[in-house]
């Protein structure tokens, strides 16, 4: 009999052992993955405002200039004045009745070519230091009929002296306001280019010479 009590708590601590679950591995909770923060697209500069063109003066006339002297030198170039202005000076050079205009801007090149050792090639330029011009309408050389005058001078002090007829019916109000009240180039020796007197010398004088507009 009590052979039969063990066997029996011994059968059934073996069934209440069995029963025991194993324990089971904790699983790590999942990471939750966030959303990537967006990357902002790189900063455009903006364009630079480009400068404005600057409007060009009211009543400007540009005109072309070519002429040739001696055997084969050469003038071409552009001068530009205001034609609404009125005189600068009047009897210039003690000469009379005169009247004298500003020019703008001008920009002429002497090429003496073959005779540069004679008189040699130089520019004139209103941006270049030591340049001038005198324009100068009426009798504005001794001894002359009325014309209109152009004189350039430059820091070698070489002077470009052109002369035209005068067509401007209003010479002593304004300069000739187009191209068709400048007469023709004056040639045979008014209009020359030279060292100034009392150096004078050398000299070549104009065998052709033209305006353009």
């Amino acid at each position: 009999m009590s052979l039969l009590i063990v066997f029996l708590l011994l059968t059934a601590g073996c069934a209440s052992g069995g029963d025991n679950p194993v324990a089971a591995t904790p699983q790590p909770a999942p990471v939750q993955q966030s959303d990537p923060k967006p990357i902002d697209p790189p900063a455009i500069a903006p364009a630079p405002t480009p400068e404005p063109t600057p409007p060009p003066a009211p009543n400007t006339l540009k005109l072309t200039l070519s002429g040739t002297f001696g055997p084969d030198g050469t003038i071409t170039g552009t001068f530009t004045y205001v034609t609404a202005q009125g005189p600068m000076d009047t009897n210039i050079r003690h000469l009379t009745p005169n009247v004298a205009y500003t020019l703008e801007d001008w920009d002429i090149t002497v090429n003496s070519a073959s005779i540069e050792e004679e008189i040699a090639s130089t520019v004139y330029r209103k941006a270049n230091v030591g340049n001038s011009v005198e324009f100068c309408i009426g009798n504005c050389i001794f001894s002359a009929p009325a014309l209109i005058e152009l004189s350039f001078r430059n820091e070698s002090n070489q002077l470009l002296q052109l002369a035209f007829e005068l067509q401007d019916p209003t010479p002593f109000i304004n300069p000739p306001s187009s191209l068709s009240e400048w007469g023709p180039m004056m040639l045979n020796g008014a209009s020359v280019y030279r060292f100034p007197c009392p150096i004078c010398s050398p000299v070549a004088y104009l065998g052709t010479g033209a305006l353009g507009g």
